[in-house]
């Protein structure tokens, strides 16, 4: 739920961050994140980094695909990151990949 009221609260409110991340998450179908995607296609939105784990047996993989096919579907700037043997949780690989894209974010 956290990445879900991360992508609302960015999208829709507060576009001026360097990026935003959503690990394990989702959106449904009728989202207002999509429509606020875009209604925002005149100005750059923050990028999008998704990653999430092939075997999630709470969030579905299936979902956070379609999350993000949507959101590339309504113009955003956003990249998705599989990993074959992960349920909802963490691993390395993702972390290290978090991290390097963070740095590139915030790099001046």
């Amino acid at each position: 739920m956290g990445g879900a009221m991360a992508l609302h609260l960015v999208y829709r409110y507060h576009q001026d961050v360097a990026g935003i991340f959503a690990l394990s998450s989702f959106l449904n179908k009728d989202s207002v994140v999509y429509q606020a995607v875009e209604n925002a296609s005149q100005q750059p939105l923050p990028e999008l980094l998704q990653c999430h784990g092939k075997v999630d047996e709470l969030v579905f993989h299936s979902w956070a695909e379609e999350t993000y096919s949507l959101l590339k579907k309504a113009g955003l700037s956003t990249s998705f990151h599989s990993f074959p043997d992960l349920n909802h949780q963490l691993c390395r690989q993702e972390l290290e990949l978090l991290r390097s894209w963070i740095l590139k974010k915030v790099s001046l």
